[in-house]
């Protein structure tokens, strides 16, 4: 083997040795760093498992016994008396149905009565019902829930002002959309209510 050959058998050797001393040092750092043991989240645990309707009706009738049901629409209709109203809805909120949000609150008007109308839904196992309370048309009052949901403060703002229902122990009862002297000629604060079904728009003729 000559001079030339000799030196670079022994260049290509020690830069082998010094790669492998890196690598083995890389390893170290690598396996010191590592965690000693992995964390395998099983989401299965942590999913709520849904009740059938006929379990949420046997739930309800628990929490409000004179409650009556339609099973007829796309979700449970639960029809319950106004002063029944509120501690159901609180129990809806804080029990194991857990409806968490509140996506739709109105009111209907039947001529003979009213008809408050909540759709609850709960973000957790995605099951939804709605909530009647017949109300009194000539004298129509029943407890506000914007305590359980924030949401339902300007919504009942907006059908106290179009229906006129007085929501008891709401902190902040006024009008939401129309002006106290309304051009079209009607005023809410007299006792017409544009949404109710004997309102006539004066100027448009429009009678329901």
């Amino acid at each position: 083997m000559s001079k030339a050959t000799r030196v670079f058998y022994w260049q290509k050797t020690a830069e082998s040795v010094w790669q492998a001393d890196l690598s083995d040092q890389r390893e170290k750092v690598i396996a010191k760093e590592k965690p000693a043991f992995t964390t395998v989240l099983d989401l299965s645990a942590v999913v709520t498992e849904e009740m059938t309707q006929e379990e949420i009706k046997q739930y309800i009738s628990s929490l409000a016994p004179t409650a009556n049901f339609d099973e007829t629409g796309e979700w449970l209709n639960v029809i319950v008396e106004a002063s029944a109203l509120k501690p159901l809805m609180s129990s809806l909120r804080t029990g194991i149905l857990e409806m968490n949000y509140l996506f739709c609150l109105t009111c209907v008007d039947f001529k003979t009565h009213l008809t408050m109308v909540y759709h609850l839904s709960a973000t957790t196992h995605r099951q939804s019902i709605v909530i009647k309370a017949t109300l009194n048309r000539e004298n129509p009052v029943v407890e506000t829930v914007c305590d359980i949901w924030r949401t339902a403060e300007f919504l009942e703002r907006e059908v106290f002002e179009m229906f006129g229902v007085h929501f008891t122990h709401h902190p902040d009862l006024r009008r939401l959309i129309l002006e106290e002297e309304n051009p079209k000629g009607f005023d809410s604060s007299k006792g017409y209510y544009p949404l109710r079904k004997d309102f006539e728009d004066p100027i448009n003729m429009i009678k329901l």
